[in-house]
């Protein structure tokens, strides 16, 4: 489709036809519509000669004379057009615009003296998803730094779109007077729409996203000379003696020269960060956030109300560790006696880490600890120790000695485990033999749906999730990279098959894929950056670190197999950036505190809610201005196969609470942004996010019909029914109608009356699912009304009904006996209700003048039992079974069926049914039997001929036995004779036929 402007959106959305462009439409603020509004008006106000005539123009549109007669009594010379028409603004917050400037401009031209790869990743995220857009840069070299201009980055992103981007650089070493220090984004639109930003906005992420920083907004609508002066001085800056992002031998000495002045930097910054760190440790006292204090104010309030089981719940970085060391601080000074305490966890690290933090809020603590791990410590030493930290496997092999003890403390780190055999031993042992028990972890929900609540009183004792402790910004913000990955092909490959996935995914092909987006996005030479790469298994950890390594990257692996000084030397060199990528399997999923984590790699798929959240959390502790960077790479992970697999995760892990319902993101194609915390924000290219929609359709197709009812039918409610299907309405397979079809129900026991419901299912007309909600509250019925009829119908023929019902013919006996049957009574009340609610449904108007008939009912659907219902004459009191499934039959004296399908396609011929809606006009071949040469059967003057049509449509919405009447033959427009289908027999015939 040729590229509309976007006042051609905005002016004819009628004429677009692509729903990405008027979702476009729906996403603009109003600042677009003005654009528009001053457009034409200063098209129309050029016709006047006088400013009084524009003036008074402007006053008849606007209604309201006051909002020009001031102007009129002042200087107007000295006044610009009222601020109601003016879009110059002054721009506090740069971040609300930036990304609707770059995706819907076509040309960018910008001066930025600083420019960080954080913003060129951003850049890169808008060239992908504004194909027409071209970008020109100016920037400087400012000390010689990275820090201030992320060349490496820059010079990729001139290689993946080398026709969009130019990029020139002053080298600011020159000492020649004149640097460059003006910041400048002008963005230009077909139409004269553009924008200039001028003020004090570099191209970083604490200039464009953070700081506080002032820009002056000009419209080029309203200033155009200041917009024509601005694109001449940048062309002559262009045009200066600039380095091109190109010239590879001045640009590849610049590099050079950056990673020589970065390690002085980091040389001086160590030293600085030394000198402060001494003055902390002058002052020992440590300040909690209010939410910190508030967590032990609860836990010393449940305390005192005699509740001694408290489970803790705070997402990873927000120190729940700290949260107990300062309780046990304030009971040891409440106490007139030694406290016993007895710390549990799964990992020797988060021991190690747990014994430093209550280290720091009480000065001597390790001293007098128990390290009962790692070989540290023997059951004879914890007689005389009053402080134990141990891991579950080291209570579990020496239970029958530790029972014997009582604790004034016990903590369980990370008790999500703790519906493991093993762990839930040690924790029934302990549960018994303390004053109090405190549960932590920043993960209560278990991927198996376990319920950790049920051993500490059912209930949480503080709670403060990811999403609230990122909206408050106790975590760093984040942003989300989609990186589609094609390098390895996961067809037919189980998941939990760890060693071949982790052979896969450290292929040679693979490992230079890594390495290119570490060159895109970080910059090969980035010392400053501290990235984890999640790995599948220690083998992939142990092959991409050497391939990194290989290539000159400072990188270390870690995983569970490093002794505890390898470890405790790496994480050291991590944290003082001596290393910068951290290749790791497991060891990094709970417990280790590296706050300067900046970047995390996510290399393999994971099936886990819980694995994927504690290595997600491995990166938010919030440190000054971080802004963590997650780079996801997307695989084709097979759903079939790995029916577990969740490509959710993502969306659930950020969610405010976990009810986002799939079907909506789908519909939003993942437009995802206002469900994440302010700061935080999720790219992906458009491909990307059509692979990850198809994956997620694949996702909730794999879940079992049985499965999906029987999770929202524990509640009985219209509520859960309701959300059942608009939870699952991406799935073409779940609809009312099909479940039912299927022999399903939402209540349990009503599997007896899923043919009923299904054939209820089909109803679209508004009026008679009002009338059938009416009848189930009500004990007569009148079979004299098609409505009522219709309703009755739906319960005869129904093989699973019971024996009582099985030969009643009588429609007000059948009903009489149905009603009492509350369950059904409330699943059918239900359907009735969703339908009216959520469904497009056919109106029949002025219904109360005259009874229904079936030419009211037109584009209504049928199976071939209603289609008696509404067409016979007699019997109205009884059921008649509809025993005709050919093309056309007699219902009634004069009254005949014509049922046309459009897919009754014959192997031989390829003859079927068509129904043209625009022209009304239906062709139709007749039965076999009929030929060309015999007189022509249909009569028009003596019978009328009802068509009910099947189509594509209702096969895809019900199945093959439905029919959607399409209204009554009025002329036959052609009649030609086509070839039978049965050998050797005279040609039959061929009808056009004008159906309304």
């Amino acid at each position: 489709m040729k590229k509309k402007l976007l006042q051609d959106i905005l002016l004819k959305e009628n004429e677009i036809v692509q729903n990405e462009n008027i979702q476009k439409l729906k996403n603009q603020s109003d600042r677009w519509i003005l654009n528009q509004i001053q457009n034409d008006l200063g098209k129309e106000i050029e016709k006047f000669s006088s400013i009084e005539e524009k003036i008074q123009y402007i006053n008849t549109i606007l209604g309201n004379k006051n909002i020009f007669s001031n102007y009129k009594n002042q200087n107007l010379a000295n006044c610009s057009i009222n601020d109601e028409l003016s879009i110059n603004n002054l721009i506090v917050s740069f971040a609300k615009y930036i990304e609707d400037e770059f995706i819907y401009s076509s040309d960018v031209f910008m001066i930025s003296p600083f420019i960080s790869s954080f913003m060129v990743n951003k850049l890169r995220n808008w060239l992908s998803n504004n194909e027409e857009l071209k970008v020109k840069i100016i920037t400087t070299t400012f000390d010689g730094s990275s820090k201030f201009l992320s060349l490496e980055t820059l010079v990729e992103l001139k290689k993946d779109f080398r026709e969009r981007i130019d990029i020139k650089i002053e080298n600011s070493f020159k000492n020649n007077g004149s640097r460059i220090h003006m910041k400048a984004y002008c963005f230009l639109r077909e139409g004269g729409f553009g924008n200039l930003y001028i003020g004090s906005n570099n191209f970083t992420r604490t200039g464009i996203m953070l700081g506080n920083e002032y820009s002056i907004k000009v419209s080029e609508f309203r200033e155009k000379e200041i917009f024509s002066n601005f694109l001449s001085e940048f062309n002559k800056l262009w045009s200066n003696n600039l380095i091109d992002i190109e010239n590879t031998e001045i640009i590849n000495k610049l590099i050079s020269a950056q990673i020589f002045i970065d390690e002085i930097n980091r040389v001086k910054e160590k030293e600085q960060d030394s000198v402060l760190n001494n003055l902390d440790m002058k002052n020992n006292s440590i300040q909690l956030f209010p939410y910190q204090q508030e967590a032990i104010n609860t836990i010393i309030r449940r305390e005192n109300a005699g509740i001694n089981k408290h489970l803790v719940v705070m997402a990873t970085g927000t120190g729940k560790t700290l949260v107990v060391a300062k309780y046990f601080e304030h009971i040891y000074h409440q106490s007139n006696r030694p406290l016993k305490i007895l710390f549990i966890a799964h990992q020797k690290e988060i021991l190690d880490q747990g014994m430093e933090t209550f280290e720091k809020v009480m000065p001597g603590f390790k001293k007098e600890v128990g390290e009962f791990y790692d070989q540290r410590a023997t059951i004879a030493d914890l007689k005389n120790t009053q402080y134990v930290f141990t891991t579950f496997q080291t209570c579990l092999l020496n239970l029958e000695e530790l029972e014997n003890y009582a604790y004034d403390l016990v903590i369980f780190d990370e008790v999500h485990h703790i519906e493991a055999a093993s762990y839930k031993k040690v924790y029934d042992v302990f549960s018994k033999n303390c004053k109090t028990l405190i549960g932590l972890t920043a993960t209560p929900e278990r991927t198996e749906g376990i319920d950790i609540k049920k051993y500490f009183n059912h209930e949480y004792a503080y709670k403060m999730g990811l999403y609230e402790a990122l909206l408050k910004d106790f975590l760093a913000p984040f942003d989300y990279y989609f990186i589609k990955d094609d390098t390895v092909d996961l067809t037919g490959i189980d998941l939990v098959k760890n060693e071949k996935v982790g052979k896969i995914l450290s292929s040679t092909n693979r490992n230079e894929f890594v390495l290119e987006n570490i060159k895109k996005m970080i910059g090969l030479n980035n010392r400053d950056t501290s990235t984890v790469l999640f790995c599948s298994s220690i083998d992939h950890a142990i092959k991409l670190k050497e391939y990194l390594c290989n290539n000159y990257l400072r990188c270390e692996v870690l995983t569970s197999e490093n002794s505890k000084s390898e470890r405790e030397k790496i994480l050291s060199d991590f944290k003082n950036k001596k290393i910068n990528y951290l290749c790791v399997r497991d060891i990094f999923n709970e417990g280790v505190d590296v706050p300067n984590i900046d970047r995390i790699m996510f290399l393999r798929p994971t099936n886990s809610l819980l694995i994927y959240l504690q290595q997600l959390g491995r990166g938010l502790r919030k440190t000054p201005d971080k802004k963590l960077q997650i780079y996801d790479f997307v695989n084709n992970v097979d759903l079939y196969v790995n029916k577990k697999y969740d490509p959710f995760l993502l969306f659930r892990a950020f969610s405010k609470d976990n009810n986002i319902r799939v079907s909506d993101l789908i519909k939003n194609e993942l437009k995802v942004e206002t469900l994440l915390p302010n700061g935080s924000n999720i790219y992906m290219e458009y491909l990307t996010r059509k692979d990850l929609i198809n994956k997620i359709k694949k996702y909730e197709s794999n879940k079992s019909f049985d499965n999906i009812i029987s999770e929202f039918s524990k509640i009985d409610s219209f509520d859960n029914y309701e959300e059942m299907f608009l939870e699952n309405e991406t799935r073409e397979d779940f609809s009312p109608f099909k479940i039912y079809s299927k022999g399903k129900s939402f209540i349990k026991g009503n599997e007896v009356f899923s043919l009923v419901l299904s054939r209820m299912a089909i109803n679209n007309i508004s009026n008679i699912l009002d009338r059938w909600l009416e009848i189930t509250e009500q004990e007569n019925i009148d079979v004299e009304k098609i409505e009522d009829r219709l309703f009755i119908y739906n319960f005869c023929n129904n093989s699973k009904r019971d024996k009582e019902l099985a030969n009643e013919k009588n429609l007000k006996v059948i009903w009489k006996k149905v009603r009492k049957d509350n369950n059904f009574i409330k699943e059918l009340q239900y359907l009735i209700k969703f339908k009216l609610k959520n469904e497009d449904l056919i109106t029949i108007e002025n219904i109360f003048s005259k009874p229904l008939n079936i030419f009211s009912l037109k584009n209504m659907y049928f199976t071939y039992d209603q289609i008696n219902t509404v067409l016979l004459t007699e019997s109205k009191e009884y059921f008649k079974r509809n025993t005709n499934v050919k093309g056309i039959y007699e219902v009634a004296k004069g009254d005949w069926v014509i049922c046309a399908s459009s897919l009754t396609k014959q192997t031989s011929f390829k003859h079927s049914n068509y129904f043209f809606e625009n022209t009304g006009e239906l062709s139709w071949e007749s039965p076999d039997e009929w030929k060309f040469s015999n007189p022509e059967k249909i009569n028009l003057s003596k019978n009328r001929y009802f068509v009910f049509y099947q189509s594509e449509e209702t096969v895809n919405l019900f199945n093959d036995k439905i029919r959607k009447f399409i209204g009554t033959v009025q002329s036959i427009e052609k009649r030609e004779s086509m070839q039978n289908n049965k050998t050797n027999k005279e040609n039959k015939v061929l009808y056009k036929l004008k159906v309304s």
